[in-house]
This record gives structure tokens, sequence and C-alpha cells, in this order.
């Protein structure tokens, strides 16, 4: 994978996450995105798919909010 500047990769990351929290201030969201960065975990990953794994606890707990007539499919696991 190719090693996005950090400024990049932060900027796309609190993209991701504000697509998840519309009403959280964009500086907020960059700094998240900043601690992700920070995280060696996280690091290795794209910016998207580590705003995204960071918000699984985050969307599951919405979706199991919502009633199950009105969820959207589950997308089949690749094993990625």
């Amino acid at each position: 994978m190719e090693t996005l500047p950090s400024e990049v990769w932060i900027a796309a990351c609190a993209h991701r996450l504000h697509r998840q929290w519309h009403s959280v201030d964009p500086d907020d969201l960059e700094q998240m995105a900043s601690m992700l960065l920070r995280d060696s975990h996280f690091a290795a990953m794209a910016p998207d798919e580590a705003a995204a794994e960071w918000l699984t606890p985050v969307a599951s707990a919405a979706q199991s909010r919502i009633p199950a007539s009105r969820r959207a499919p589950q997308e089949p696991s690749h094993g990625h």
C-alpha cells in the first residue's frame, strides 16, 4: 500500500468519520483521525478502512436500535 502524507490520511479518515457523525465538529473529527494515525494498528490501514474499523462498535450499536424490518441488508464478508 502506498504511504499517504499524514495530512492526507487525516483528512480522508476525518471525512469517513463525518459520514457517520454529521453533527460532530470537523475539527474534532480531525483530532480523532490524528489519534488513530498515531496508533500503529490503524496507521497500517487505508484511512477509510481505519475509520470504518474504529466505528464498528458505534455502527453495530446504532444498527441494533433499528427494527429488523428497517435494517439495511448486511453485505457478505469476504474474509477481509
